[in-house]
């Protein structure tokens, strides 16, 4: 199951920092033997599905925990089985750093937290749809008029949307991309359009910082889903654990593209499918 290099997400920063992950994984013997000898271990299910909840066979995966020295110890490597399940056995709970990703292909693909006294023994990984599939439909609130809308009301047209928010440091330099784009393709107006979707908890900030930035040509849209973040509807569907995320859309509303917005010459494709058929 290949998927695309994606940045490591914010919400796994305090486990696996992305310019030291590989060079601070170590092997499982590695681990301190008296950290071994005083730690409770569970069995914890981890269960693969789709976007529309169906279960998803043979994904290959490693899996990382952090350490006490911050940095991250390979724990071993799983695939799912034929119902979607991997069990995975003796995981550390209960303390400070009983955190877990999960990484395929270098891409970060899900993460849980066993720090809780009691935490669950079963955890559920949404994954990412695949190039072909028709894009997850969601709704979004357009900051410029106030109105809703669904991603597929805009079929007949070429698609970017660009999952980030106003907290995200990498997230910034491709909307600024993105509205110098929108800003010298005047023939795309009809033909493509570029979303930002935030994933920030209030409206007025996403809105304060668009107008602060000038980022007004991207048509800009925020999650309608207030305190949430990362949990939203549009993000479980989309399996996004990191940002910035974009997913381009042909005029069918197929995924073409979906990963990190430096993996592709966005404007270089956006011609190439409003040329296409």
């Amino acid at each position: 199951m290949k998927r695309s290099t994606a940045v490591l997400p914010f919400v796994l920063a305090a486990l696996l920092s992305a310019p030291c992950l590989h060079a601070q994984q170590t092997s499982s013997a590695d681990a301190p033997a008296t950290t071994a000898a005083v730690a409770k271990t569970m069995d914890v299910t981890a269960a693969f599905v789709s976007g529309d909840g169906k279960p998803v066979k043979d994904v290959q995966f490693d899996l990382l925990t952090r350490t006490e020295e911050r940095g991250t110890r390979k724990v071993g490597s799983f695939k799912s089985g034929a119902d979607g399940t991997v069990l995975l056995k003796d995981l550390e709970f209960g303390k400070q750093y009983s955190q877990y990703g999960l990484i395929s292909d270098q891409s970060v693909i899900g993460e849980f937290d066993l720090s809780d006294a009691k935490p669950k023994d079963k955890v559920t990984i949404t994954l990412p749809p695949q190039v072909g599939d028709v894009a997850p439909d969601f709704e979004v609130k357009d900051l410029a008029t106030g109105k809703a809308f669904k991603i597929s009301s805009l079929r007949g047209q070429v698609v970017m949307i660009d999952f980030w928010a106003t907290w995200c440091g990498p997230c910034q330099e491709p909307m600024a991309h993105n509205n110098e784009l929108v800003a010298k393709h005047a023939d795309w107006n009809g033909k493509a359009v570029i979303l930002g979707v935030s994933i920030d908890k209030t409206e007025e900030v996403i809105a304060k910082h668009v107008k602060d930035k000038g980022w007004t040509n991207v048509r800009q849209t925020w999650i309608d889903e207030p305190g949430v973040g990362w949990g939203s509807k549009p993000l479980k569907a989309y399996g996004i654990n990191s940002i910035p995320r974009i997913a381009l859309l042909d005029k069918e509303g197929k995924i073409v593209f979906f990963g990190h917005p430096a993996e592709i010459d966005i404007e270089k494709k956006i011609n190439e499918l409003i040329n296409a058929g």
